[in-house]
């Protein structure tokens, strides 16, 4: 099914979203060039995907504006909570992977655990920075360990602009931590926190939960 999924979206596109239904019985997002015209297909995964990744990640607008990154790890705890919560198609399977945290006293410490990884979200990753709608870059820390960080792109940010309120939502479900109050308690993005023996999604000091081992 994921293999499917991947091969219906190898055309590439920037603009607006022409339509949304259904296309050999899968949900898809159509996105026409304003530019060019040209036509691109996205699952509805894919879209919601990049979405996600627009919470932390997005290319600048100006110069006076700076980029953020996310790294692979906190990606796939994202990718991880939007599976669990049913908002996100993807399968996942632990996988020994190595990660690293800062101790007390300054010094990193390298470990490997095994997380629960999922093949085809990386997957629909790659489909994404095929088509422009994220880009790479290749990161090595003090250990020489190499790890990519995305962020999405001008390009991604134009495809976003269209994406229908019903997905937006089905993220924001996840991304968001629902504290009590009603409105004088707004929604924050979670975050990752890296320890000695556990990843946890945190939002600042209020909250935390521990996830994968």
């Amino acid at each position: 099914k994921g293999r499917r999924k991947r091969k219906a979206q190898k055309e590439g596109a920037k603009g607006r979203m022409a339509e949304e239904g259904r296309t050999h019985g899968q949900n898809v997002m159509v996105w026409i060039d304003k530019k060019d015209g040209k036509e691109y297909r996205l699952s509805f995964e894919h879209a919601k995907l990049l979405y996600m990744v627009s919470f932390y990640a997005v290319s600048s607008k100006n110069d006076d504006q700076p980029e953020t990154w996310i790294r692979e790890l906190p990606l796939n705890v994202m990718m991880y909570e939007g599976i669990v919560a049913g908002k996100l198609d993807f399968d996942y399977a632990p996988i020994s992977r190595l990660y690293s945290y800062v101790e007390e006293g300054g010094g990193t410490v390298v470990k490997r655990r095994f997380l629960n990884f999922s093949e085809e979200g990386m997957s629909a990753i790659e489909d994404l920075r095929e088509q422009e709608f994220l880009l790479g870059l290749k990161l090595t820390n003090q250990d020489d360990i190499t790890m990519t960080a995305v962020q999405v792109s001008h390009k991604g940010r134009e495809l976003l602009a269209q994406l229908a309120p019903m997905l937006r939502l089905e993220v924001e479900e996840f991304v968001y931590h629902h504290r009590g109050g009603g409105a004088c308690a707004p929604p924050q993005a979670k975050g990752l926190s890296i320890r000695k023996r556990s990843v946890a999604v945190a939002v600042a000091e209020s909250w935390s939960r521990e996830v994968w081992w």
